[in-house]
Formats: structure tokens, C-alpha cells, sequence
């Protein structure tokens, strides 16, 4: 769960990739940063997510072409939604 995260940066280097580092000091899992990889990126909305902004809460959903990741973002207040293939997580260390 990253419930509490602060987005640190984003990045898309690709029309296909979406990339969201998150601080996870202050959430319930991690307690250290990480590096969110989307690939294979259907639907991104909205594209312009903010740094500074705190992941709330999530619900993931099976698609026939992979997943549906619907997340609500406090700082500001956005729902956010990302369509892709696969995600990939790394812990910084």
C-alpha cells in the first residue's frame, strides 16, 4: 500500500511509459523511495500530474489488455487514472 506517498517527480520519456518516484517515508510500506514504471501506457489521465501531490487511496482493475490503476491524489485534489500493460517497481536504496 502506498497510501500517504508524496510524488517526488515525474517523468515521460515515451508515449508508452509513464514514470512516478514517490517518497514513502510517510505512507504504511516502503519507508523508503520509489520508482513507479509504467509500460505499455493506454490511457494516462491526467497527463500532468504534480510533484508535491500525496497518493490517498488506489483501486486496480484487470483489464483484457493488462490493468486499470485509479488513484485520488490530495495536494491538489485529482483523480488520476493509467492504463498499461505492466508496472514495474523499484526500491531505492
Amino acid at each position: 500500500m502506498i497510501h500517504d506517498a508524496k510524488v517526488t517527480s515525474i517523468e515521460i520519456p515515451s508515449t508508452d511509459i509513464f514514470i512516478m518516484n514517490l517518497d514513502c517515508r510517510g505512507g504504511y510500506h516502503y519507508q523508503t523511495d520509489i520508482k513507479v514504471t509504467f509500460t505499455g501506457v493506454k490511457c494516462l489521465q491526467p497527463s500532468d500530474l504534480s510533484a508535491g501531490s500525496y497518493w490517498l487511496y488506489d483501486e486496480v482493475y484487470s483489464t483484457e489488455a493488462g490493468f486499470e490503476l485509479n488513484v485520488l491524489f490530495d495536494s491538489p485534489l485529482v483523480e488520476f487514472t493509467v492504463i498499461a500493460d505492466n508496472v514495474i517497481i523499484e526500491i531505492s536504496s
